[in-house]
Formats: C-alpha cells, sequence, structure tokens
C-alpha cells in the first residue's frame, strides 16, 4: 500500500515534467520558426538564396534540413503579405501568422507563382545545392491570379499550325495508313462473301486483324534493328519505305488472286499487309512523336486522324463503289471488278511512299539509342518467338485440357496410362504445357526480356492506373469496330 501510494505522486510528476518540456519543446519550435521568419523578412525582394544561408541569417547555425522542412511542410492557402517564398517543390507560402507586414505592400494568391518555380532557380544560389535553392519575390496584388488565363492564339497561329510541312506530312501518312487496315478486314469480308466463300471462312479470314492488336511485340525491333540497305535513310524513313513497298505489292498480289480458286494466297498476302501496315502505324507514331516537340503534337495528331478517317472511309464505301462500278454485284460476281478494285488502292499508296522518300528524319533521341544498344537483334528475334509461342500455346492448352475426356478417369473407366496412349487430346495438352512452362521458366524469361521491358515500365509508371489504361484501350473503338 505504502509503495503504490508514492507511486501516483511521482507518476504526476514524471507527466508533469513530460508536459514541461513538450512545452519548452514547442515554445522553442516557435521561437525558431518566428527568428526564421524575421530572417525572411531580412532578404530583399528578387534574391535568391539557400536554405543553409536562410539558418545562418536566423542564428540557427546548421539547420538546413530544418529549414526545408519547415517551409515545405506550410500549409498551401496561405501567405504572406508583403513576399512569398518559393522553393523548388514550387508548393511554399508563409503562414497568416507571420510577422506583419506593411499593408501597402503587394498581395499574393496561394498559386500565383506556381508555374514559375523552376525559372526561378538560377545560377545566383552561390554554391548552394539545386534542390535547396529558394527566392524572394513581391508578388501581384491581384486576389485571382492564380486562375492564370490560358495563352491566347490567333487564327494566323492555327493555321500556321496545320500548314506546317509536318502537319501535311502526318495527314499523308495517316491516309497511307488508314488504307489496308480496312482492305484486309471489312473490305476483304465483302469480297468473300460475293465470291461464295463460306461465313465460317470468312470469320476466320478476320483474324487477320489480330496483327494490329498484337504489334507491340516486335515494334522494339523498329529501334533495335538498322535495315541494311534502306538504313540509310534513317531509322524511321527506312522502315516506312519498306512497310508502304511491302503494302503495295501485297495490295497487288490480292487483286491477282481469285478467292474462288486461290483463297490460300489471297489470305497468305493479306496477312502480308496486315503485318506491313501494322509496322507502318509503329514507325508513323514514333516518327510523329519526335519529329516535334509536345507543344505542336496536338495538331500533328488531328492531322493523322483526319487523314485516317478519310482513307477509312475510301477503303470502305468507296471500294464498294469501285468494285460494282466495274461489274461486281451480289448476284453477278466478277473477280476483274475486285481486281481493279484493290489496284487502285494499291496506287493510292504511291502519296505515302513519296512523302516518307521526301520528308526530313527526326533526330534520334538519346532514351532510344540507349535502348537500341541494351539488347542485341538475335535477343530481339528469340524474345519474338518465345511471346508467340506463350500466346499460341496458354489458349491451346487450356483448349485440349477442355476437350479430355476426364470424366472416364473419375468414373475409373479408364487410367492416366488410357489417357496417355489413347487421349490425343490430353497428349496435345501436356505438349502445349510443356511449351507453356519452357516459356515461363527463368531462360524464357530472359528472352521475353525485350519485349516485357516497355510492357513493365508502362506498368512500373502508372501502377494500378495501367489496368484502367488497359481496359480503356480495349474498349473505346467498340463501338466504332460494331458500326462498320
Amino acid at each position: 500500500m505504502r509503495s503504490s501510494m508514492n507511486t501516483r505522486p511521482l507518476g504526476e510528476q514524471g507527466q508533469a515534467a513530460k508536459h514541461a518540456a513538450s512545452a519548452l519543446t514547442a515554445a522553442s519550435r516557435q521561437a525558431r520558426r518566428e527568428a526564421l521568419y524575421l530572417a525572411l523578412a531580412q532578404v530583399p525582394a528578387g534574391k535568391v538564396v539557400s536554405y543553409g544561408q536562410l539558418a545562418e541569417l536566423a542564428g540557427l547555425g546548421r539547420a538546413a534540413r530544418w529549414v526545408g522542412r519547415t517551409l515545405g511542410q506550410l500549409p498551401d492557402g496561405s501567405s504572406l503579405p508583403w513576399h512569398r517564398v518559393v522553393a523548388a517543390g514550387g508548393r511554399l507560402s508563409l503562414p497568416a501568422g507571420s510577422p506583419p507586414a506593411p499593408s501597402s505592400g503587394p498581395v499574393c494568391a496561394p498559386r500565383a507563382c506556381w508555374s514559375t518555380t523552376t525559372g526561378w532557380i538560377s545560377d545566383g544560389t552561390a554554391g548552394a545545392r539545386w534542390s535547396t535553392a529558394v527566392r524572394v519575390r513581391p508578388l501581384s496584388d491581384h486576389p485571382q491570379a492564380e486562375n492564370r488565363p490560358m495563352p491566347r492564339k490567333s487564327w494566323r497561329d492555327a493555321i500556321a499550325a496545320y500548314s506546317s510541312p509536318a502537319t501535311l506530312v502526318l495527314l499523308l501518312l495517316g491516309f497511307a495508313a488508314g488504307l489496308p487496315y480496312m482492305l484486309v478486314f471489312s473490305t476483304l469480308s465483302v469480297w468473300l462473301r460475293e465470291a461464295g466463300v463460306a461465313r465460317e471462312t470468312i470469320g476466320f479470314a478476320s483474324l487477320i486483324g489480330l496483327a494490329y492488336a498484337f504489334k507491340w511485340v516486335w515494334s522494339p525491333l523498329l529501334d533495335q534493328w538498322r535495315l541494311p540497305l534502306l538504313g540509310r535513310m534513317g531509322r524511321r524513313r527506312s522502315w516506312l519505305v519498306l512497310s508502304q513497298v511491302l503494302i503495295a505489292s501485297g495490295l497487288v498480289g490480292m487483286a491477282l488472286c481469285d478467292p474462288q480458286t486461290h483463297l490460300t494466297w489471297l489470305i497468305a498476302l493479306a496477312v502480308l499487309v496486315a503485318f506491313a501496315s501494322a509496322t507502318q502505324d509503329i514507325a508513323i507514331d514514333a516518327y510523329r512523336l519526335e519529329i516535334v516537340d509536345n507543344s505542336r503534337q496536338a495538331a500533328l495528331a488531328a492531322s493523322y486522324m483526319a487523314g485516317y478517317r478519310i482513307a477509312a472511309l475510301l477503303a470502305t464505301a468507296g471500294a464498294l463503289y469501285f468494285a460494282e462500278g466495274f461489274g461486281s454485284t451480289v448476284l453477278s460476281y466478277q473477280h476483274s471488278a475486285w481486281a481493279g478494285t484493290y489496284l487502285v488502292f494499291a496506287l493510292l499508296m504511291l502519296p505515302g511512299l513519296l512523302t516518307s522518300l521526301w520528308m526530313r528524319e527526326p533526330p534520334v533521341p538519346l532514351k532510344t539509342q540507349l535502348a537500341a544498344a541494351r539488347y542485341g537483334f538475335s535477343h530481339q528475334m528469340v524474345s519474338v518467338l518465345v511471346l508467340i509461342v506463350l500466346l499460341v500455346s496458354v489458349p491451346a492448352m487450356f483448349t485440349q485440357l477442355y476437350h479430355t475426356d476426364f470424366a472416364s478417369l473419375v468414373r475409373g473407366e479408364a487410367s492416366l496410362l488410357d489417357l496417355l496412349l489413347e487421349d490425343r487430346a490430353f497428349l496435345r495438352a501436356l505438349l502445349y504445357t510443356i511449351l507453356t512452362g519452357l516459356c515461363l521458366s527463368t531462360m524464357g524469361r530472359r528472352g521475353l526480356a525485350p519485349v516485357l521491358t516497355p510492357v513493365n515500365d508502362f506498368i512500373v509508371r502508372y501502377r494500378w492506373q495501367a489496368l484502367l489504361l488497359l481496359g480503356l484501350i480495349a474498349t473505346y473503338r467498340m463501338s466504332d469496330t460494331v458500326m462498320g
């Protein structure tokens, strides 16, 4: 009892001591803040100082980190009446309880100087680190300065943006990109239907469009590999010329093939056109991003889509009009009419080819050069091969497992050995399982590195938002496809 009675006063004394210590600490922090604010008031407007210099001016010694942390934790909605401190982080302002200022001084809105933060970090830091440089600046007297108006552009600026050589180049390249996509997809389906090809075969032929869905598989090749002869033209132009020549040649070959007698050759040439067209899309996107800076990307994208849409309309409704004009209808099929139609569209690839030969090659960014030196061409080709095997093996494995007669094994009518010897679906499922395991092994993942590195970079950059972006990409064209 005596010990417990003596413990309580000691606990109360300890609590009082803690409260006193915390009060002293808070008072010390408040005193340091007031010293810092007084030091800031002594800095001339426009002078660049560092956190260390502010600490020395306030008599705080080597407290640069504390100064930076204190300024960085200030509420964004507060302001100092006669000047404002902005650091490299871009979100600093002094609290309303800071030392009083003359009422006649200019006032600043909280975010008035946000966009000019980078420009304030200059060479006048007197040896200070870039991340610790701050500048004291007088501010304007407009309470709505945080709503900075967008830069005004005149009609002359818009006309100059859309009449620049780069914009005209993207218009013609967009036209060249829109033609082959429809000619191997919807227009080819109409041609096959008029020729009397079965619907099942037409459905399988529509899988040609998967070349556009998986063009990311070989897109790193365009940065990694320089073409032997055409490579002298440049990294982008050489791939554009090669793909456009293959597209035009493939369309001519398709025109010479009658689906009633040479359906296999027609489908094979359509696959060639689809892969060449997807490669052309990759090269055009890379060219658009490298030829101008970000401020002009919107005009280039709009010009590209305008050319693409015009070509898509011409390759669908225009192709049907040409075929009927040349003498082919649903009731009376004429191969010569469709041959003439596809020859016309092969000639329409000529403006895009001439554009690729005429336009200038954009400079190769340093990031692209470093990425090209990271993996060799043989490693890149192996990665494409391994990924194709993986994409084929996984769905085929589940399909064969679905067709395997596991019911007889469960009922006891057959043994596992019987499935191995008699059930071909089970054998094929085992084969695809082995191929999948090899692709996902350590050696297989090393082989997939050139292809998966951009995907991993995308996921690391956007994290969970990458799923939302992929969902948007996978569905935003659905209505477009249904409408034809």
